[in-house]
């Protein structure tokens, strides 16, 4: 389950020229609520429609991404204000806690961000977050959710979920 944000796409395909390798090709800039989710082959109508309803407790947000951050591994981009993000991920955690965000490697609510880069080794995430920041603040609208499948030539969308 992820946040479409297109108004970072520019910067992801920016950092995916300058350093290839760094964007994961298929996947469009996006904040996630959840991940991984249920496999698609138990994804019922039923856990369909319990995420719309979960979904639609938000309503529309804005959000501005002012800055980056670099941990190891990653550079993202964390919206503000963050907390909307990270309550829907609660929310869906509380709801199905055998499946926690990133398999609960970062407890069950990671920081909500925007990836910009993956992989990099500390020099080069530097300098793709100072790259990056010179393209900040974006301020971007968030309307729906997305229920998707990662495929081997990037998502598939199950089903549209207002906000």
């Amino acid at each position: 389950m992820v946040i479409p944000v297109p108004e970072l796409n520019d910067l992801l395909d920016g950092v995916a020229e300058r350093w290839p390798g760094r964007v994961r090709a298929g996947v469009p800039a996006h904040l996630t609520v959840l991940y991984p989710f249920m496999p698609a082959s138990v994804l019922t109508e039923e856990v369909v429609s319990r995420c719309r309803e979960l979904c639609s407790g938000t309503g529309p947000l804005t959000v501005r991404f002012e800055r980056c951050e670099v941990a190891p591994g990653i550079v993202g981009l964390p919206p503000v204000p963050s907390g909307p993000i990270e309550g829907l991920t609660r929310s869906f955690v509380e709801e199905w806690p055998d499946y926690r965000p990133y398999g609960g490697a970062y407890g069950d609510t990671p920081a909500a961000h925007a990836t910009a880069a993956l992989g990099a080794a500390a020099e080069e995430a530097n300098a793709i977050a100072a790259w990056a920041s010179a393209l900040l603040p974006v301020t971007a609208e968030l309307r729906a959710a997305v229920l998707v499948e990662l495929t081997a030539s990037g998502w598939a969308e199950r089903a549209r979920l207002m906000l």
